[in-house]
């Protein structure tokens, strides 16, 4: 693995530095700690600029390698900008390559903007387990699992869960207010 940075990723980290340092002074931190940790409007131009779906595949997304992520990634944290952009691009990856194309065409337009943001909540351990308190699930099932610390939780507008199927997993979306567990609990966890 080449190591070095390219002119490309020195143009993407200039970038992602000035728009970060343009949104987030040391101030303007302490007041959106204090507001609940989020910056909407450093968010809105993280999608404008695609930054949530970085590993997404164009035309949809930005194409990036891991390698160009990293250093975007790496330039947000580097000032601790108050943006769930970890989970967005987990999030839109993850729906890319798991998902259906009815999924992808249905939800990544909205996660790769910055629209809606995607909290992933793990792996589901059961399906249908008629003892315990499941969240209904759009797949025609129940999905019953725990998950811990959910990373951007307060934030987020909806979960994205890796089920395992007959045929390999799929991607289950569960609304911030499912009923079950799932949606009153991980929605309060502050990251």
């Amino acid at each position: 693995m080449d190591l070095n940075v390219t002119e490309e990723q020195r143009m993407l980290r200039d970038t992602a530095r000035q728009v970060v340092e343009r949104h987030v002074s040391w101030e303007q931190l302490a007041r959106v700690r204090e507001a609940g940790g989020f910056d909407p409007e450093l968010w809105q131009a993280a999608g404008s600029m695609g930054w949530p779906g970085a590993l997404v595949p164009p035309p949809v997304g930005e194409g990036m390698t891991v390698e160009d992520a990293v250093v975007l990634l790496e330039e947000t944290g580097r000032r601790l900008a108050p943006i769930p952009l970890v989970s967005a691009v987990v999030g839109s990856w993850l729906v890319h390559q798991a998902s259906d194309e009815r999924q992808r065409e249905s939800l990544l337009p909205a996660m790769v903007a910055g629209e809606v943001v995607t909290a992933l909540i793990g792996v589901a351990e059961q399906i249908g387990d008629p003892s315990a308190d499941p969240v209904r699930t759009t797949c025609g099932g129940r999905l019953v699992g725990t998950s811990g610390l959910v990373r951007d939780a307060q934030v987020c507008r909806q979960f994205a869960c890796v089920v395992p199927v007959q045929d390999g997993n799929r991607v289950v979306i569960i609304p911030r207010d499912a009923p079950g567990e799932i949606g009153r609990a991980s929605c309060r966890e502050r990251v």
